[in-house]
């Protein structure tokens, strides 16, 4: 709860000191998050208006899968996609050092002042287009159904929050990272905008298990549209994503502790 309460003033005191200083740029931010999410959904109901469907999957059906991808993604970019961005200038810079002298945990301190509030206004505009999404689907909105929905948010937001804090940790040994985040973080999630079955037995073989992106949303939607056809057990379309998050989060976070002992500082 102490670390919670922490956070929680921190954020407020980035809130101001934004609001006070770079007003035009938080209001930058709240169009480009809202508006993100909305141009890629219409540039998907243009494809299927030509196309009807994709491998099965009408339009409803993939807006979900949008969604609940782009959700998990903006609930572990809201806390750790500035912080991740930003370790590859710390450790150049010798920034770092700042972090390794204060009476709480670098990773916490990093986490903290780094709240992103372009994120957070889009996480609100992905919660209306799920409440739409729901409406249209006409799907049973039930404690139970709620829950399970939670879970492979969170789940989601931590499978890729494990790979931004690796991208962000290999800053440690390559120093330069923008590419290999742009690749893990960008461009692989990108493709799990669409069910996996249309790409290759490599690509999906890439995305259920070297980079499991396809356990944030693919493995679950799919199941819940298409129980009968799905290669996955029930157990495993309730309980995968959540798991899954948790082990390679808490890797992830072992592999930030090692290579904390790899930095160098660059000295005064």
């Amino acid at each position: 709860m102490h670390g919670i309460r922490l956070y929680l003033r921190f954020v407020i005191i980035y809130l101001k000191t934004k609001i006070e200083y770079d007003h035009f740029f938080v209001f930058m931010d709240l169009v480009l998050n809202s508006i993100w999410p909305l141009v890629n959904l219409t540039m998907l109901w243009i494809m299927l208006d030509r196309f009807g469907q994709i491998d099965g999957w009408d339009f409803d059906q993939l807006m979900f899968l949008f969604n609940l991808s782009h959700m998990a993604y903006l609930v572990c970019a809201v806390i750790i996609w500035n912080p991740t961005r930003e370790m590859q200038e710390l450790v150049r810079s010798g920034g770092f050092d700042a972090y390794l002298i204060r009476p709480i945990h670098p990773l916490a301190h990093l986490i903290m002042r780094q709240f992103s509030h372009g994120h957070f206004f889009g996480l609100v505009v992905s919660v209306s287009i799920l409440i739409y999404n729901v409406n249209r689907l006409q799907l049973d909105v039930t404690i139970g159904s709620v829950a399970w929905f939670l879970s492979i948010v969170i789940g989601g937001a931590l499978i890729y929050s494990a790979y931004m804090l690796v991208c962000g940790t290999l800053s440690f040994w390559i120093v330069k990272t923008e590419s290999v985040y742009e690749l893990v973080v960008d461009n692989l999630r990108g493709i799990t905008e669409f069910p996996l079955t249309i790409y290759n037995k490599t690509v999906k073989a890439i995305l259920l298990f070297v980079v499991p992106y396809g356990f944030v949303n693919y493995v679950p939607a799919s199941g819940m549209f298409f129980p009968e056809s799905s290669p996955w057990p029930e157990v495993v379309r309730l309980l995968a994503t959540p798991v899954l998050g948790a082990v390679l989060f808490g890797s992830a976070l072992l592999f930030f502790r090692i290579g904390m002992k790899r930095y160098q500082s660059t000295g005064s």
